[in-house]
């Protein structure tokens, strides 16, 4: 009985069919982060709906992005659990899909005249400019923003 090892399309050791969905899940992952950041680099964005964003913050709209993100990947990981397959092709393109549903969401607050700054880059939110649920409802995603770093510890 020989021994011989399964051999890809290069000639290289084949790799077992989980370590290649993990690689594709982290990919898509990966792709979904950097076009976010991405965006956050090259756009500025602002708020459609002027009605419920005014106050002192009158103009100025604010998402958090990682928590919208983490409402996505919680979806992918819920159809992966689920059994669904996905090749990396698939995975690629559902997280590149991703960020231009999040960019569409966003750039309707944009048009509509809003500054849209990222949660991270807040010191201080106005609960009235906070519009994360508002965008991961747009997304069909459900949305966790993180908390007011300046909300009062709980005390016990």
């Amino acid at each position: 009985m020989s021994k011989t090892k399964k051999r890809g399309a290069n000639g290289a050791a084949a790799k077992p069919e989980s370590v290649r969905d993990s690689l594709g899940v982290i990919n898509m992952f990966l792709v979904a982060g950097g076009l976010l950041l991405a965006y956050h680099f090259f756009a500025v964005s602002q708020s459609a709906e002027p009605e419920y964003h005014s106050g002192a913050a009158r103009g100025i709209v604010v998402v958090d992005s990682k928590a919208v993100l983490q409402g996505f990947m919680d979806v992918m990981q819920e159809r992966i659990a689920e059994g669904q397959q996905f090749t990396e092709g698939e995975l690629n393109m559902s997280g590149q899909d991703f960020a231009v549903e999040y960019m569409r969401a966003v750039k309707k607050y944009r048009d509509a005249g809003f500054l849209v700054i990222d949660k991270q880059y807040a010191l201080g939110v106005p609960e009235a400019s906070e519009i994360t649920l508002e965008i991961g409802e747009a997304l069909g995603l459900v949305v966790t923003p993180t908390a007011d770093p300046f909300a009062a510890p709980a005390l016990n």
